[in-house]
């Protein structure tokens, strides 16, 4: 479970998922190009110090930098190592929860959880075409996530609901 009013971070197993995403393809490299060195495991130490190596050291520090405050109505988004930015969502302004959770991120028993609110922010243009990018995304074991979304969303003041019609209505007289 997330403790409120402290300073979370994502999990350990988050960086399994990092690390077996890029190992992957470097062991299928290195099977490719075996017969360069004659040596299986030359050739996969030298692609792992090579690219594995600044790989993992470049996602330790994206995503060690990111931490999380989940208050009691709001949640605080902080990452950056160089440029801090703080994203800090209030529950009501949130409009969707999505859950998402792969074949590499479910065998590691992580979710990703983008937090989508009304924003103009979330719309970004390039070229002539646009994307939408949530508010806010984490990464957290699953039974977290869950938790967390459940929170959120028994925080949420539901919307007032309007009247169907706005003209009076008519009662007969009897």
């Amino acid at each position: 479970m997330i403790t409120l009013n402290t300073k979370n971070k994502y999990p350990l197993n988050f960086y399994l998922v990092i690390f077996i995403s890029t190992f992957i393809p470097i062991l299928i490299f290195s099977f490719i190009c075996m017969g360069m060195y004659k040596s299986f495991f030359t050739t996969l130490f030298s692609f792992l110090i090579i690219f594995e190596l600044p790989i993992m050291i470049y996602y330790i520090f994206k995503f060690d930098s990111v931490s999380f405050v989940v208050n009691e109505d709001k949640i605080t988004i902080n990452k950056g190592v160089l440029i801090k930015r703080s994203n800090t969502i209030t529950y009501d302004k949130i409009q969707n929860i999505e859950c998402i959770t792969g074949m590499l991120l479910g065998m590691c028993s992580v979710t990703r959880l983008d937090l989508w609110t009304s924003s103009p922010s979330q719309v970004v243009i390039t070229k002539g075409t646009s994307q939408n990018i949530a508010q806010g995304v984490l990464f957290l074991n699953s039974i977290d996530a869950d938790w967390l979304k459940n929170y959120i969303l028994s925080k949420r003041v539901p919307a007032p609901v309007a009247p169907l019609s706005t003209q009076p209505v008519l009662t007969p007289q009897s």
